[in-house]
């Protein structure tokens, strides 16, 4: 006991017995009640020695609560381990200097704490809880300092740390618009803060320059074309494609037609929307769309032969062949001026087309394909089986009729001049002898 000064014995008098015994001992608040500022002051500095000073909860809340701003800011240097109730009191004692001291040497653990400090702390503290100690803040604590408005704080956080998507809403839906760029600058918004920011008519502008740099997500694209005005969808077109769900919403609005027109002339439509597309009644942009682009998907085409409008049908074939599962679906909708200007465009179907037409086609139709093109074999026949005299002359005079069961039915037929251009063609020397 000789090591201790008279002050400290007194203190601690009826619990140390060695020197061990005051390394070990932790005192409590009922200790620390009667000892004036020099014993208080010894105890610190004494066990501080030895190793970082252990006190009981109520010991350190007993310290800070006295107000003895040379005792708090001792302890604050030889205590390392705090418990909530006293970083509770570190905060509510209001004092700058003593709550500055506390952040710089220690991490604040407790919520309630750290939610007190926003309340109750002036900016310099929360910066300091944030910047200093690089700590990220509770998401509901996010949202507080920007609610309060306490941009200091604000820009102290996002230095070092992402907003939480609760805080990011809470940004987008009030009217900081000079933070908001400042944010938008580090970092991409989450869906919801994309919804909040295009819902907010005071966030246009960071809208626009948001935009200018960072492609929506597919939600956010959707909610854009829904309530955004025409010329915050064009800013967004002309730097990025849109998404299947936007271009079917896009595709559908009619006042944004010239968005539309604007969008085909600078982007690929998303392989998910392109039969909304081929089945809607925006011609003037297929027109255009089809300048530079074919339907590679054989199921885009079918929904086009199928149950596209007319004039985009029309549009279309101007342009590009049809496969043969969408030949045969235009057949099917019965329209003769759409398969004349197919076929003068085009000339000839593929075989299973060619055999499903056929049969029923118009004279003048035929009489452009066997012109131009040879028939398949099945094809050759019901040639034959039309019937149509005209139709038969043309075709052999220009091609060779290589189905066997086609000869012999024209043949049988027994048409001289059928016959005399058929030997001519095949039997040139027999055709010679005759003349």
């Amino acid at each position: 006991m000789n090591n201790l000064s008279n002050d400290e014995i007194n203190l601690l008098k009826k619990k140390i017995v060695s020197y061990e015994d005051f390394k070990h001992y932790i005192p409590n608040a009922e200790d620390l009640k009667d000892a004036d500022h020099n014993q208080i002051m010894a105890l610190l500095r004494k066990r501080s020695f030895y190793d970082d000073v252990v006190l009981e909860d109520d010991a350190q809340v007993f310290l800070v609560n006295r107000g003895n701003k040379e005792e708090i800011l001792t302890m604050f240097s030889v205590v390392s381990d705090w418990n909530h109730a006293t970083e509770e009191a570190i905060v509510k004692c209001g004092d700058d200097e003593i709550i500055l001291a506390y952040l710089r040497q220690h991490r604040l653990h407790s919520k309630e704490a750290r939610q007190l400090l926003i309340e109750l702390s002036t900016e310099q503290s929360v910066v300091a809880l944030i910047d200093r100690l690089l700590f990220v803040l509770d998401d509901d604590l996010q949202e507080m300092i920007i609610n309060k408005k306490m941009l200091r704080c604000f820009f102290a956080h996002i230095k070092h740390h992402n907003l939480s998507i609760g805080a990011e809403v809470a940004l987008m839906s009030s009217d900081l618009t000079h933070p908001a760029l400042v944010y938008i600058t580090r970092n991409s918004l989450s869906e919801a803060g994309e919804k909040a920011m295009l819902n907010n008519a005071k966030m246009k502008e960071v809208a626009g320059f948001y935009i200018d740099r960072t492609r929506l997500s597919e939600a956010g694209e959707a909610l854009m074309i829904d309530i955004g005005s025409l010329q915050l969808i064009k800013r967004y077109i002309d730097r990025h494609p849109l998404g299947a769900q936007a271009m079917k919403k896009l595709i559908a609005q009619h006042e944004h037609l010239t968005a539309l027109l604007s969008y085909v002339q600078k982007h690929e439509i998303p392989a998910e929307a392109m039969e909304d597309f081929v089945t809607s009644e925006r011609v003037i942009a297929a027109s255009r769309y089809f300048e530079h682009h074919h339907l590679t998907n054989f199921r885009h085409q079918e929904a086009l032969a199928a149950r596209g409008l007319k004039e985009m049908v029309m549009t279309y074939i101007g342009y590009y062949y049809l496969d043969d599962s969408a030949e045969c679906l235009l057949l099917d909708r019965g329209w003769p001026d759409v398969i004349s200007f197919y076929l003068k465009r085009n000339g000839h179907f593929f075989a299973d087309a060619e055999e499903k037409w056929l049969p029923n086609a118009r004279h003048e139709d035929v009489m452009e394909v066997v012109k131009r093109h040879e028939l398949c074999f099945s094809a050759e026949m019901m040639l034959i089986e039309r019937g149509n005299s005209e139709e038969i002359k043309t075709y052999i005079s220009n091609h060779y009729l290589y189905d066997r069961d086609a000869r012999e039915k024209l043949l049988e037929r027994g048409v001289k001049e059928e016959i005399d251009i058929f030997v001519e063609r095949y039997y040139p020397k027999i055709a010679d002898n005759n003349a």
